[in-house]
């Protein structure tokens, strides 16, 4: 009996260590596929959707608990406040909001830089607007930044009490690290194809400006 109880002992435990091998197998990689699709995408929305997907896929994949989570992207508008940009799981009053992130959790956030966790997001002065507060008991927020620059937060809401424990939290700040890094090449792309256009526009004008010059001067004279 001793020597069974033992054995049986000794498969147990082999089977937990492999579950935690397959586990850790598992979210390796989803952080190489983030990796991969990340850095072969310089369309902003598509880094943002991909990163929201990828968190639930990270936490286990949307049959289990995670598949319970809500989330979102909010970056800066020109007036200063966080508009929901990207998201999934978020009731419809919650998809165009802006939140202006001057008090409570989210000004928190963005003045630390460092991950914020909100238990009972209903009593925040800021989250309370959300709808997805009121059936959240807990938030967390994530801060968007690079160096000197902060582009937003990434949201994560859930209805279980203590869900986003350390292991889970570190899992959303690594791909959020990831997912800012594309961002920024994404915003980077997009403002030097802004200012090529806007070359080649000056350039079209100067032309245009020499083709009149040309003919009102010397081909007339």
């Amino acid at each position: 009996k001793l020597r069974a109880n033992y054995q049986s002992q000794v498969r147990q435990r082999a089977e937990k260590e492999r579950k935690v091998q397959l586990a850790e197998r598992g979210r390796m990689q989803v952080f190489y596929q983030l990796a991969e699709t990340l850095s072969a995408s310089l369309n902003y929305q598509t880094v943002l959707n991909t990163s929201l997907d990828l968190c639930t896929t990270a936490l286990g994949g949307p049959d289990t608990t995670a598949g319970q989570m809500a989330s979102a992207v909010l970056l800066f508008t020109e007036g200063g406040g966080l508009q929901v940009t990207a998201y999934r799981h978020l009731p419809l009053a919650d998809q165009n909001c802006v939140v202006p992130a001057q008090d409570g959790a989210m000004k928190s956030t963005i003045q630390t830089a460092e991950p914020v966790v909100v238990d009972n997001p209903s009593a925040d002065p800021e989250l309370c607007r959300l709808v997805v507060a009121q059936s959240s008991a807990v938030m967390l927020l994530l801060p968007l930044v690079r160096g000197l620059n902060s582009f937003g937060v990434m949201l994560f809401a859930h209805p279980e009490p203590g869900f986003f424990d350390t292991d889970r939290t570190e899992a959303l700040e690594m791909i959020s690290h990831q997912a800012m890094i594309a961002i920024q090449n994404a915003r980077l792309y997009d403002d030097l194809q802004a200012e090529k256009e806007r070359i080649v526009e000056t350039q079209e004008e100067a032309r245009k400006k020499l083709a009149r010059d040309l003919h009102d001067g010397p081909t007339q004279s």
